[in-house]
């Protein structure tokens, strides 16, 4: 999910759409916030490690 759309989808949150239904309290965006976005840098780090070569 983009930024932009997390920003649209929280200002109709707080100004309520016309049926006054909020798909989302406050703690569920604050939850939201606190996860990290970018790549898993476990995943992300180039394959195995290689093995020291012996001469």
């Amino acid at each position: 999910m983009s930024r932009k759309m997390i920003v649209e989808m929280k200002k109709e949150m707080e100004e309520g759409d016309k049926g006054g239904k909020r798909w989302r309290t406050m703690a569920e965006w604050e939850q939201l916030r606190r996860v990290p976005s970018g790549p898993d840098p476990l995943h992300h780090n180039g394959g195995s490690p290689k093995k020291p070569r012996t001469p």
